[in-house]
């Protein structure tokens, strides 16, 4: 004879599921199919109604055996070694074995047993225990059985049959709940990580041993100017790589062990500049398999702090010209190139007549006004390749380098001087700001920067005993080559 389909208790559909176990509680067609499956009859949940109240009465037993056969394992001694821990767990697993024969798989029962696996899993009872505890209380169960069916011996193995249905039942709700709750935890960990790397100002991009991208994140599409890739994809990195010093050194590190290379670029972005970066190419080893990381830093404020600092340390805060020791450092390129080429240079000592008056009688404001449009007018009248710097106070100097032998070196401090006498406002006064320059001639007048300097100094002097607004050279003038 044909037998009849089995019948499957019907559920209620859920309610919104505790907190904590939010998309783990199975939805009422699962359970149903899984109840299907190990063919949970109304009829195995009668058998167990009848024993229900005689498996009361030894509960208390059961469970001290069951607690003892967890303590025989280190690690489950050191987890119940708590008392508080310990009677909150015994009186639940109390709790939980009496439902277990009690007959009745609902919405409620179903989502303690989640409840339960979940509770576990966080303390740390891990699944190979937790299958065990299950079978030491089946273990325990039988003989109270066989004692309870003793006169009605052909109900024991359909009720014992039962009874292990639903601990199959109860042990798969509780290992989902493992699985889920450890795969939550894992995409919780993935989303921080995303998070983490995602709020990074440094631009990261990792590779693997197939040259494909595993991560990159936005700082680094933003500096390098490409676009986030697709999660799932995994491209090839040269889609993501635009500069080919960084490709040439991610393929060393693919094949190189322990690379690690640093080195600074630049990458023009047409529509926000030139970006300044810094960069870190390094070979690295993560669960056995080799990848490449790279991460990228937005330097460009710092260089242009540094450049700053360097600004201030070689020029002139006021005018913005060379200072002493540039000039300096200049001067002494000059003389070593005029040395190989056989070419001239000059050194044009400039110092301001009647400079301190200005001061005295419209204020340093004006004095100053005074000293950047000099400093203008003297970088208007110099080549790009000669330097014009700002001793202090109202003295300049011009190093004209490069020079070809005998050429006319007092018309240009004539043009200078002639620039420099042009009238100007200053405080709504109109000012007619005179100078008198020295002139010194390498190689006539020394071959030594700071020689060279001190002769210029000195002719300048000379000028001012001139009545000033005059030039004088160190020497008699250099007469222009003839042809």
């Amino acid at each position: 004879m044909r037998q009849p389909a089995p019948t499957v208790p019907t559920l209620p559909t859920p309610a919104t599921a505790p907190h904590g176990m939010p998309d783990m509680v199975p939805d009422p067609s699962e359970v149903a199919a899984r109840l299907a499956f190990l063919q949970i009859e109304e009829a195995d949940l009668a058998l167990l109604r009848g024993v229900h109240a005689g498996l009361d009465q030894h509960a208390g037993a059961v469970v001290s055996a069951f607690y003892d056969h967890l303590k025989t394992v280190p690690a489950l001694r050191q987890l119940l070694s708590d008392p508080l821990r310990f009677a909150h767990m015994r009186e639940a697993q109390t709790a939980y074995f009496s439902s277990l024969s009690g007959g009745t798989i609902d919405d409620a029962y179903v989502r303690e047993r989640v409840q339960v696996g979940l509770v576990h899993q966080r303390i740390g009872l891990e699944p190979q225990w937790y299958i065990g505890a299950y079978r030491k209380y089946l273990g325990e169960l039988q003989p109270v059985l066989e004692a309870l069916l003793a006169g009605r011996p052909e109900q024991l193995w359909p009720t014992f049959g039962a009874l292990l249905k639903v601990v199959c039942f109860d042990l798969g709700l509780a290992l989902d709940t493992y699985m889920q709750a450890g795969q939550r935890q894992l995409l919780e960990l993935k989303n921080y990580s995303e998070q983490i790397l995602g709020g990074m100002p440094s631009g990261v991009l990792v590779i693997d041993s197939a040259r494909r991208v595993r991560t990159l994140n936005q700082a680094y599409g933003a500096m390098l100017g490409v676009a986030l890739p697709d999660p799932q994809a995994a491209p090839l990195y040269p889609d993501f790589l635009p500069l080919a010093q960084l490709c040439d050194c991610v393929e060393a590190a693919l094949v190189t062990p322990a690379y690690r290379q640093q080195l600074e670029l630049s990458v023009v972005r047409p529509a926000q500049g030139t970006l300044q970066i810094r960069c870190e190419v390094q070979r690295m080893l993560l669960d056995g398999a080799h990848y490449v990381r790279l991460i990228v830093e937005d330097i460009t404020e710092r260089k242009h702090y540094e450049q700053k600092l360097r600004e201030l340390a070689s020029h002139d805060a006021l005018t913005g010209l060379a200072n002493r020791g540039l000039l300096l450092e200049r001067l002494t390129q000059a003389l070593s190139r005029a040395r190989r080429t056989g070419r001239w240079a000059a050194v044009l000592f400039i110092d301001l007549d009647h400079f301190k008056e200005i001061n005295d009688t419209l204020g340093h404001d004006a004095g100053d006004q005074v000293l950047v449009e000099v400093a203008r007018r003297l970088g208007a009248t110099v080549r790009a390749e000669d330097t014009v710097a700002r001793l202090g106070g109202d003295e300049f100097v011009v190093l004209l380098a490069d020079l070809a032998p005998g050429i006319e070196v007092e018309a240009l401090a004539e043009k200078m001087l002639a620039a420099l006498v042009q009238p100007m406002t200053v405080c709504d006064q109109p000012q007619l700001p005179k100078a008198s320059i020295g002139i010194s001639l390498y190689p006539r007048d020394g071959d030594d920067a700071t020689l060279l300097l001190k002769c210029a100094d000195a002719a300048m002097y000379g000028a001012k005993q001139q009545g000033g607004c005059s030039l004088r050279f160190h020497a008699a003038p250099p007469l222009p080559l003839k042809d």
